[in-house]
């Protein structure tokens, strides 16, 4: 049976199209002119440079590094959307089954979801949040938080816990935020 879509469009790498389509400012198809080669052979680079200001969490551009826990201390963020949906923890079985294939240890759900409500973490266990947070996807992070029954707070100290620097990541906990 030949599949309805061509072959050579299934191996499309999308996450070089998604990167591309939401960092339009590092595509340059434009070349300087001869004015603009002139004028920056004759500055001085060094008066011109600006200091380096970080971006705030309020700007739109989005950091690497998630916003302080402590943002995520209200009364809100602690409220659980609905109570625990799935008791056999399928999501995040199949969190697991996805991002852990082939590892010889594999850690169970009932490990990983404690990880995730636990206010700390060992060590050992940061590179198990790590690998889970830098390969889940943000409809994965959403369909983690209901049928789980996470609060935002404790999504936001998992991914401080793991050290994940994601934008993306990052952007989904900006939305949350008061705007200052």
């Amino acid at each position: 049976m030949t599949p309805s879509f061509p072959i050579k469009l299934s191996r499309v790498d999308w996450r070089q199209i998604d990167h591309y389509c939401s960092h339009p400012a590092e595509i340059n198809t434009r070349s300087p002119t001869d004015e603009e080669i002139i004028a920056l052979q004759t500055l001085d680079l060094r008066k011109l440079a600006a200091p380096p200001r970080r971006p705030a969490y309020c700007d739109f551009a989005y950091p690497v590094t998630p916003p302080p826990l402590h943002l995520f201390n209200r009364p809100r963020h602690h409220a659980r959307c609905r109570q625990l949906y799935d008791s056999q923890h399928l999501t995040i079985r199949s969190l697991l089954a996805r991002y852990f294939a082939g590892h010889p240890h594999r850690p169970t759900a009932l490990h990983v979801r404690h990880l995730l409500l636990a206010p700390t973490i060992s060590p050992l266990d940061q590179p198990i949040l790590y690998q889970l947070f830098a390969s889940i996807t943000p409809a994965e992070l959403r369909s983690l938080q209901f049928h789980e029954a996470l609060t935002l707070y404790e999504l936001a100290r998992a991914i401080h816990h793991s050290q994940t620097r994601r934008r993306d990541l990052c952007r989904i906990l900006q939305q949350f935020l008061p705007s200052s």
